[in-house]
C-alpha cells in the first residue's frame, strides 16, 4: 500500500496544490498594483479633504475679520470665534457689552458661525453677560 493512499492524497491533489499556487503568483502583480493604486486614491482624497478644510478656514478667518471689524449697534446678533452667540447690550470705545445666550452645541471648529460649510446649528443655553473687545466680536446672522 502506498503511504499518500492511507491520507487521500494524490498526485492530481498536488498537482491542484501546484496548479493554484501558480494562479496565486500569477496574480500578485494585479493585487500589489491594485493595493498600491489604492493606497494613491486614499492619499489623494485625504490631500483632497485636508486642502477644503483650509480653503474654509481661511473663508472662515475672513468673514470674521470682516464681521469683527464692522461697526456695531445695540441689538445687533454678535457671534465669537469660540462659537458664542448673544446680542450687543451696550458699547464702549473699545469694547462690547455682549449679553450671550449660548455656544452652539456640536463639535463644529472655531469660527463655524462664520464657515458658509456649517449651517446647521443648535444652541447649548449658557446665559452670560460679559464685556468684550470689539475685536473679538463680528455681527452673524445664525440663522441663515
Amino acid at each position: 500500500m502506498n503511504p499518500s493512499d492511507s491520507f487521500g492524497v494524490t498526485n492530481s491533489s498536488f498537482d491542484n496544490v501546484l496548479e493554484a499556487a501558480e494562479w496565486m503568483n500569477a496574480l500578485e502583480p494585479q493585487v500589489v498594483s491594485a493595493q498600491q493604486e489604492y493606497v494613491a486614491n486614499s492619499d489623494s482624497w485625504a490631500k483632497a479633504k485636508a486642502d477644503k478644510k483650509r480653503k474654509a478656514d481661511a473663508v472662515a478667518k475672513r468673514n470674521f475679520e470682516r464681521a469683527s471689524s464692522a461697526p456695531l449697534s445695540v441689538g445687533d446678533r454678535v457671534c465669537t470665534w469660540g462659537n458664542y452667540v448673544g446680542t450687543v447690550e451696550q458699547i464702549g470705545s473699545d469694547n462690547v457689552k455682549v449679553a450671550f445666550i449660548g455656544r452652539i452645541r456640536s463639535r463644529a471648529p472655531k469660527g463655524a458661525l462664520f464657515n458658509p460649510q456649517y449651517s446647521n446649528f443648535t444652541i447649548t443655553s449658557n446665559p452670560e453677560l460679559e464685556w468684550l473687545r470689539k475685536d473679538q466680536v463680528g455681527v452673524c446672522d445664525i440663522y441663515r
